[in-house]
């Protein structure tokens, strides 16, 4: 088996984490992800999970996702930070490219997640590999049960 990628995503719409997991596992992406659904949970997990690659929404009801791209920038400036959001106007997409996020892939094309993450985590040196044949794809997960 491969190394395991920590994936942290910050969403607080728990259908759209599990959409982004089972695209993950359905492609056999091993990783272990940590969800946060709030700003104390997202800063939380970026000082104690460690992550490999961040997965970020942008709209939040109390901030913007410039926010959560500032804070990992600040508390972890060499991990990838994707963008995975329902509709980013282009001159706000290139905007927070600049900022330092790595990519952006719609909501409505998550079947781009994997090769946008292997891609950012390629670039960053991050070594992954298959899942296991026997394994379930995103095998570990710390997502509440309920999802």
């Amino acid at each position: 088996m491969g190394i395991q990628v920590r994936i942290l995503i910050f969403d607080d719409d728990a259908t759209d984490v599990e959409l982004m997991r089972r695209q993950l596992r359905r492609q056999k992406f091993d990783c272990l992800i940590q969800y946060a659904a709030t700003e104390g949970e997202y800063l939380k997990a970026l000082r104690e999970f460690s992550p490999d690659l961040i997965l970020s929404d942008y709209k939040f009801p109390l901030h913007s996702g410039l926010f959560s791209l500032k804070m990992a920038r600040e508390l972890c400036p060499a991990v990838p930070f994707i963008f995975v959001s329902g509709v980013l106007e282009d001159d706000l997409a290139g905007e927070l490219l600049k900022q330092g996020a790595r990519a952006y892939v719609s909501k409505s094309r998550l079947e781009q997640l994997v090769t946008t993450v292997q891609s950012a985590l390629l670039d960053a040196n991050v070594q992954t590999q298959p899942t296991h044949p026997m394994s379930n794809g995103a095998s570990s997960s710390s997502l509440p049960a309920q999802l």
